[in-house]
C-alpha cells in the first residue's frame, strides 16, 4: 500500500509540472518585442498653458478675445503640431528606427529602459530624445514628451508677457 501511496504522488507531481511548466515560460511580451513594427503616427494629445491656466482662458482673460478668436488662435498652433507629426515610425529588430514624414525621413537607433518606461532616441538629425512611454501594447503606443517652456510676446510690445508651458503625448498605432 505504502508503494502504491508512493506511485500515486510521484504520478501526481508529475501531472502537476506538466500542467505548470507551460504556464512558465519567459513570456515574449517585453517592451523590445512589443515596439518592435512600423507606427502610424496620430494627432497627438497637446495641452498648451499660459500663466499657468488653460491657453484660451488666458487669451480671453488677458487679451479680452471671445471664445471663438481664442479657440482659433490655439487651434492654429495645433495644427502645425499636427501636421509635424503624421507619418510613420519602423522599430527594427537590430535597435535602429526610420522615421518617415512630409518633411522628411529620419534614421537613428533606439533602446528602451530596464523598466520599460522610456524610450531613447538617438539620431544625427533630432540629437537624442528621451520619450516617457505612457502605454505600450502590441498596436498601441503613447509616448510622451518632456514639457517645453517657451517665453512669448503675444502683443508684440518686445516684452515677454508669459511662458508658455506644451505637453504633448504623442499616440500610435500598428
Amino acid at each position: 500500500m505504502k508503494n502504491a501511496l508512493s506511485k500515486f504522488a510521484l504520478i501526481f507531481i508529475l501531472g502537476f509540472l506538466v500542467v505548470l511548466a507551460p504556464s512558465c515560460k519567459k513570456d515574449d511580451n517585453t517592451p523590445k518585442s512589443e515596439i518592435i513594427g512600423t507606427w502610424t503616427m496620430g494627432n497627438p494629445d497637446i495641452t498648451i498653458t499660459a500663466g499657468g491656466i488653460d491657453l484660451v482662458q488666458y487669451l480671453i482673460s488677458t487679451y479680452g478675445l471671445t471664445a471663438a478668436q481664442a479657440q482659433a488662435a490655439l487651434d492654429m498652433i495645433l495644427e502645425e503640431f499636427t501636421v509635424e507629426n503624421s507619418g510613420t515610425i519602423a522599430f527594427k529588430d537590430d535597435n535602429t528606427y526610420h522615421v518617415s514624414q512630409m518633411d522628411g525621413n529620419e534614421d537613428g537607433t533606439w533602446s528602451i529602459t530596464n523598466d520599460g518606461k522610456t524610450l531613447n532616441l538617438n539620431s544625427q538629425v533630432s540629437g537624442e530624445d528621451s520619450l516617457s512611454i505612457k502605454t505600450l501594447t502590441s498596436n498601441l503606443l503613447i509616448l510622451g514628451l518632456a514639457p517645453i517652456t517657451e517665453e512669448v510676446d503675444f502683443n508684440e510690445d518686445g516684452i515677454d508677457e508669459t511662458t508658455l508651458v506644451i505637453t504633448i503625448e504623442l499616440r500610435l498605432t500598428k
